[in-house]
């Protein structure tokens, strides 16, 4: 891996008027593949099936008997992470060409995502040279809705994960997605890049974010990448070390006067939204991207709203309805305003794989999409079955009722006992001043809110035999981020609200303790 190259600080920067002339021929590029759809994703399909068809993934697959979509939509069916772990397994243990890829792997990115699962997934160069392409059509995109054509005469900071985790006796890198993507950048982004690969590789969050903060305390830092979870703290650190130097600093936009653009992933800002827009400043906008690392799915198509324009130039996307995997669809073929989960098709070699994300299309010219959240996030202890976007909304409703408001959750069953039925544990960081004692009238309004939600739940409800009521445990503002943040590697870790089982509330709370007595 390259180790200086890519963070050279050579005054290597487009003119606003090549930067203008690229965002527009990105557009039209986009608009010519939103106008014939179809023809595009079968195109890009045709190409990936071919490059793989002859490796032992491809025979796997079936893809030789692959020479339409209709083909491909019949005979290989929709996996999950868990089908491919087997074989990514056996390519990092030898590492042989014609496994997963024709040629020998370079790298390979650890991930868990949302789902929990550890796995690796193989980042040949095609999968590093299509995050490229994705992470530039999406920022040329918001570039063009901003009219700020100069923004590339500036820095660019990444907050991502470490690139290089391990480096094994057959060849292999090992690292986080965002990390590898981040340490092999296009040659244009060599210049404008920050941090050095050197904090990248920091594996100490709080070490890692302090010399970020070092690096590009006195840069021209026009643009910021991030999940919400570790810009937060990031900020707080960039405005106490600018005021440490002297600065009237209250904002990262008085760090940084020329900051413009936050590109986020990974989590919506509804939970840390309040808490970090003021610290950007004014006039500093905020562009959602919605990738995983396996492959990049859209970004945000208006500045008005976080609704997603699909990129169809770098994946093949494909949707089918919320139980039936096996009837995927072209995104000319959903229904508009249908809720659909996302499966995709990647150069790098990932095929038909669910992503468990759901998402709502909400126009066909352009084809764009809402993310509405984890196709796996329900609460479902009785075979209720209530989605995440069911309990956010119920909860918000009963925090209002009651007084209060909430700015961070969980929720998972508790623990089962022998005296009394299992019930929803919520986990609940509140802002503001709240009333005292309110974590029994806030429970108390969610079981009303979640029985007129679900009559199931209900059912279940009714003489508290099946489904006990519900509590609620205040933690202390900052809790869950903090542990996400302790436990995940920086810059990788999601925060996720709906969990299946007590453990992981356990811990939170048991966190909360240690962090409450620590000095």
């Amino acid at each position: 891996m390259e180790e200086a190259r890519p963070y050279s600080r050579a005054r290597m920067r487009p003119p606003p008027f090549a930067v203008k002339f690229a965002a527009g021929r990105f557009a039209a590029a986009q608009a010519r593949a939103h106008a014939s759809a179809a023809d595009t994703q079968a195109k890009l399909l045709a190409k990936i099936v071919k490059r793989y068809r002859d490796t032992e993934l491809g025979r796997e697959l079936g893809l030789e008997k692959v020479h339409t979509t209709a083909d491909y939509r019949q005979l290989v069916r929709t996996r999950v992470a868990a089908d491919y772990i087997p074989i990514w397994e056996r390519a990092r243990a030898s590492n042989a060409p014609g496994i997963v890829h024709p040629k020998r792997l370079d790298y390979m990115a650890f991930t868990s995502g949302t789902s929990g699962l550890n796995k690796l997934v193989p980042f040949p160069e095609e999968h590093l040279a299509n995050f490229r392409a994705f992470t530039n059509h999406a920022s040329f995109h918001a570039i063009q809705l901003l009219g700020a054509y100069d923004l590339m005469q500036g820095r660019v900071l990444l907050t991502s994960g470490r690139p290089i985790k391990e480096v094994t006796d057959n060849g292999l890198t090992i690292g986080f997605g965002s990390g590898l993507a981040a340490a092999k950048p296009s040659r244009m982004a060599r210049a404008l890049v920050l941090p050095s690969l050197e904090t990248l590789s920091l594996v100490d969050w709080r070490e890692k974010l302090d010399a970020m903060v070092t690096e590009s305390l006195h840069e021209d830092v026009r643009m910021f990448t991030g999940m919400p979870n570790a810009v937060m703290p990031l900020l707080h650190t960039l405005v106490a070390r600018a005021r440490e130097a002297g600065m009237d600093a209250h904002t990262a936009k008085d760090v940084w006067p020329n900051l413009r653009l936050w590109l986020y992933s990974g989590q919506s800002l509804e939970a840390h939204g309040p808490a970090i827009l003021p610290l950007l400043g004014e006039g500093v906008r905020t562009f959602s991207v919605y990738s995983a690392c396996e492959g990049p799915v859209g970004y945000q198509h208006t500045l008005e709203d976080d609704s997603l324009l699909l990129d169809l130039t770098t994946c093949v996307i494909e949707l089918f309805e919320p139980g039936r995997p096996e009837a995927r669809l072209g995104v000319d073929e959903a229904q508009l305003g249908a809720e659909y989960d996302v499966a995709i098709t990647s150069p790098g070699g990932i095929f038909a794989y669910a992503l468990g994300d759901r998402v709502q299309l909400v126009s066909r010219d352009p084809y764009v999409i809402r993310f509405v959240g984890r196709s796996a996030e329900e609460m479902s202890i009785a075979g209720e079955r209530i989605p995440i976007g069911s309990l956010r909304a119920r909860l918000a409703q009963a925090a209002a009722e009651v007084g209060c408001q909430v700015v961070q959750w969980m929720v998972s069953p508790s623990r089962p006992a022998a005296d009394a039925p299992v019930h929803y544990d919520w986990l609940v960081e509140l802002g503001g001043e709240a009333p005292a004692d309110i974590e029994r009238p806030l429970a108390q309004a969610l079981d009303a809110r979640l029985r007129a939600e679900s009559a199931m739940y209900g059912s279940q409800r009714d003489g508290g035999v099946t489904i006990g009521p519900p509590s609620v445990r205040l933690l202390p503002p900052g809790t869950i981020d903090a542990y996400v943040l302790e436990t995940r590697a920086f810059g990788q870790g999601k925060v996720v609200h709906v969990h299946t089982t007590p453990t992981l509330g356990e811990s939170i709370v048991a966190f909360a303790a240690e962090r409450e007595h620590s000095p």
